[in-house]
């Protein structure tokens, strides 16, 4: 068992644990020194292969593992599955050049936590980083429009959702985790995770990112001020 990195004298916080993937070993390295210096960040290592990165996890139990699409030896959603099977805690976030439609929602539906371009600053993708470390899925740019445009498909008059399970899409939509929304509606966040679970259920999504975005696309959304930013319409390059 890995010993955990010291706690920031500052904030006493563990730092988040990173692990970096990319086909290209040169490039896997790259993005990994990018981040090396972040006080709340310990990257700890970078591989190219699903078989190398499987090794890696489970030596250093990573809080979070960043892929491209295409790794040397599959496809990341066979590296979530697998990390899934080995009972591993971390989030998964897809790093990619990829806008390809297929690309986008096939690693939502496998359960990703993000998905992120290449395309965006590093000083963005490591906020979006923070994000999901706190529980918030991300998904940018072309790529959460790619989402929206797949569940705005859906009938917003067939909601199949109580009022309360609606108040709930709402506000998750708007970026509150489950104990905000817990405080906001007066349960408790055992209820809400509840809400969720159904909601996602009824609506045969896959994740809060999708979730997020369904709520958006018809109009459930709880304010322009919602932390998942669906609305953004240009991607930075």
């Amino acid at each position: 068992m890995p010993r955990p990195p010291p706690k920031s004298e500052a904030s006493g916080v563990e730092p988040i644990r990173l692990l970096v993937l990319d086909p290209l070993p040169i490039v896997a390295r790259g993005i990994a020194s990018l981040f090396a210096s972040e006080p709340d960040l310990t990257v700890v290592g970078s591989a190219s292969s699903i078989g190398k990165a499987l090794d890696l996890a489970a030596e250093h139990d990573p809080d979070i593992v960043m892929t491209e699409i295409n790794l040397a030896d599959g496809h990341a959603v066979d590296l979530i599955q697998a990390l899934r099977d080995r009972k591993a805690r971390c989030k998964v976030v897809a790093l990619t050049s990829s806008c390809e439609q297929a690309d986008v929602l096939r690693m939502l539906r496998a359960g990703a936590d993000g998905y992120l371009l290449k395309a965006v600053e590093p000083h963005r993708i490591l906020t979006d980083l923070r994000q999901v470390a706190s529980g918030e899925p991300v998904v940018e740019g072309a790529a959460a429009m790619i989402a929206l445009q797949r569940v705005a498909e859906l009938k917003a008059e067939a909601l199949p959702m109580t009022p309360r399970e609606t108040e709930v899409l709402t506000l998750l939509a708007g970026g509150l985790s489950n104990r905000a929304m817990a405080r906001r509606l007066e349960l408790t966040e055992h209820t809400v995770k509840r809400h969720v679970h159904s909601i996602l259920e009824k609506l045969g999504l896959r994740n809060r990112a999708e979730a997020a975005a369904f709520a958006v696309a018809h109009g459930l959304s709880d304010g322009p001020e919602a932390r998942v930013d669906w609305r953004r319409r240009e991607l930075a390059v």
